[in-house]
């Protein structure tokens, strides 16, 4: 039996965790002053990354106490929070999806040399490519987490900068479809939910470095491994949770 900390149950010291990072990550992005709506699309994100995680780990919790018939009486409670934080990160998504226009509305606005961001995004690649070849997974999700990148890269090098908020809008609701399944999208062993909600992590970031370095010159560019590291932190959690 695991004792419950003054802190808080492993749930939610896992969560609260996640939004601390969140938090640090908020702080940089608030800094895109051209993207004020930056801020508030990632908030609706980070908070719907919390709400899933907390729901897979109670989910997770009250499936284990069945297969090893023990802990009956946590079990409606269990499912009951799983249920709601379900529901809650579902909530959050359409809340997000309601304000990405208004960010495809102010990337619109901006004088963005299609060079200059094809430059960024190749620098952006070949950092996210060496960092995910350093860091300990397997290959074949190392290679699912660069096809996000791939996917974001391509509709950002053909349809410029303006086409990241259509292109999450059909990840979110792909995303919230999942979700709304009998086992919430939890299919294989590395569910397809987690490698979507992680299109979000990219595009944040790929947003944010582009109009750095557009704007900011060469430290825009700089500032690319900085987020690199952000994504890293961000995949870690969700992939595991």
């Amino acid at each position: 039996m695991e004792a419950v900390k003054p802190g808080g149950t492993r749930e939610q010291t896992a969560v609260a965790s996640w939004f601390d990072r969140a938090e640090l990550a908020r702080a940089r992005l608030a800094t895109v002053e051209q993207l004020p709506s930056l801020v508030p699309c990632f908030d609706l994100w980070a908070s719907a990354v919390g709400r899933f995680g907390e729901c897979e780990l109670h989910a997770r919790a009250a499936d284990r106490s069945r297969a090893l018939s023990v802990f009956e009486e946590r079990r409606k409670w269990q499912m009951g929070v799983a249920e709601a934080r379900n529901q809650a990160g579902i909530e959050d998504l359409a809340a997000l999806r309601e304000t990405l226009p208004e960010l495809g509305r102010e990337i619109g606005s901006l004088e963005l040399d299609q060079d200059r961001v094809g430059a960024v995004m190749d620098d952006f690649e070949r950092q996210y490519r060496e960092t995910l070849a350093d860091w300990e997974m397997k290959g074949s999700d190392a290679k699912k987490l660069m096809d996000q990148f791939i996917e974001i890269s391509e509709a950002i090098r053909s349809g410029g900068l303006a086409a990241l908020p259509e292109h999450l809008d059909r990840k979110f609701d792909e995303l919230a479809a999942e979700r709304q399944t009998p086992e919430r999208g939890n299919r294989d062993n590395m569910p397809w939910w987690k490698w979507i909600i992680l299109a979000g992590a990219v595009g944040w970031t790929v947003a944010a470095a582009i109009v750095w370095a557009v704007y900011s010159g060469y430290r825009g560019v700089i500032a690319v491994g900085w987020w690199i590291i952000e994504i890293i932190h961000w995949v870690a959690f969700v992939l595991f949770c």
